[in-house]
């Protein structure tokens, strides 16, 4: 689930361009990967997936800004990558076992 969830800007470049799918993606997002990266967090305790997480939505939401451009794109698929690296970084976390 966290990695559909993170996959989900990819997902709507592939959706029709009308302007509610990216609020609407974003809205999904924003709980799911909310939800996982504090979980992961209480379990591990590693600070930096939850930042690069935070990032990656932060652009992601900025994207909401600048619609029907390039850098909308850009703001889309650097979020999103982000994300997807905080999601591995918390599966890592929780396969090791950290607690720091």
């Amino acid at each position: 689930m966290p990695f559909l969830a993170a996959m989900l800007p990819f997902i709507a470049a592939s959706l029709p361009g009308d302007r509610w799918v990216h609020p609407v993606l974003l809205g999904l997002a924003l709980p799911v990967t909310g939800f996982a990266l504090v979980r992961g967090f209480m379990l591990h305790r590693l600070r930096r997936p939850a930042a690069i997480g935070a990032a990656g939505l932060a652009l992601i939401a900025s994207a909401l800004f600048v619609t029907g451009t390039v850098a909308e794109a850009a703001l889309t698929v650097g979020g999103g990558l982000l994300v997807v690296s905080a999601h591995l970084l918390n599966w890592r976390g929780h396969r090791a076992g950290c607690s720091i």
